[in-house]
């Protein structure tokens, strides 16, 4: 990707429930501060951190947004996981030279990683949700990033506009993110502009930021958690972020509302989907041209992107043939 087209950064999280038998997340740990990754000792890292932990272990600064090179990993408190699993933060790389570190932290973190989902140690009766979320932000060079109170309001709710927009490609993301094999359902990813818990806590996206032409901070909550496909992880980052850093663009959010309202969006039925924890229900509302119409502004994203216009390719490809 360009830098003058927007500087875009992704950062992680890898929620893992179980591993296989005799591996631990605290074993995980130890890798990670042996290769680096990870600041402390093992002694640090016997107890996963608590959930927004801001110790000088690098929690705090895994998540201040800050490129640190190498990229770090904390290990947090997940109550939608077991407690034998954990969440693994990766701090933001940037998408133009840091898929490689990327790749050798997902390796070390997914290497005894199994699929499951057992009973959340929240106590509430619910299933483990594990799952894959991408912290993507593009920025154009030179912005002085500010607060987002300090932006200037083109709307009643920028944020929301951009919610809304991409509400109407739910069922095609969801598409985009499907393994049947390791569904993890929609309770945790809720492909409407409607979803409750906080700030939208529980839907597929949640916008951060929204100030074109200068910056774009979305987080991707709808990937699943596929331990074994680093292709898969590779394909979803450019899907995201091509997507985050199109918005950018003025033309971008006009184009999203114009396709997504080419046909009347079954809000009813999808509705229904989520009540039920349906993925085939809302997988069945797919529309191939607003499908298409992603695909074209992905690809048209990615013509500076060699290796993303190949993942995004793939991807569509994969998911067309079951439309």
């Amino acid at each position: 990707m360009l830098v003058e087209n927007g500087i875009v950064r992704v950062g992680a999280e890898i929620e893992i429930a179980q591993f296989t038998e005799g591996n631990t997340y605290q074993g995980v740990a130890e890798r990670l501060i042996n290769a680096g990754h990870m600041e402390g000792t093992t002694a640090d890292w016997q107890q996963w951190h608590q959930y927004k932990c801001a110790c000088g272990l690098g929690c705090k600064r895994i998540k201040s947004g800050v490129v640190l090179d190498p990229p770090l990993v904390s290990m947090q408190y997940d109550a939608s996981l077991p407690d034998s699993g954990a969440e693994f933060i990766i701090s933001p790389t940037l998408l133009i030279n840091g898929m490689d570190e990327m790749r050798n932290i997902w390796n070390i973190v997914t290497e005894n990683a199994v699929w499951a989902r057992p009973a959340a140690m929240r106590g509430d009766g619910q299933i483990a949700s594990p799952s894959i979320h991408l912290h993507v932000s593009a920025i154009m060079p030179g912005f002085d990033a500010r607060p987002i109170a300090e932006v200037p309001v083109r709307s009643l709710n920028p944020l929301n506009d951009v919610l809304h927009a991409l509400s109407l490609f739910g069922p095609e993301l969801i598409l985009l993110s499907d393994i049947e094999e390791l569904r993890r359902g929609l309770t945790f990813r809720k492909p409407t502009r409607e979803a409750d818990g906080r700030n939208g806590h529980h839907g597929f996206i949640h916008v951060r930021k929204f100030d074109p032409p200068n910056q774009v901070y979305i987080e991707w909550r709808m990937f699943e958690a596929a331990y074994e496909s680093w292709e898969y992880f590779e394909q979803a980052t450019y899907v995201s972020a091509g997507l985050t850093r199109a918005l950018l663009k003025a033309e971008t959010l006009p184009r999203l509302m114009a396709s997504g309202y080419h046909e009347v969006p079954r809000l009813r039925e999808m509705e229904a989907a989520i009540r039920n924890d349906d993925t085939e229900a809302a997988l069945a509302l797919v529309s191939p041209a607003r499908l298409g119409a992603l695909r074209d502004i992905l690809e048209a994203e990615m013509y500076d992107d060699m290796r993303g216009f190949a993942r995004i390719v793939s991807r569509f490809t994969e998911v067309e043939a079951r439309v």
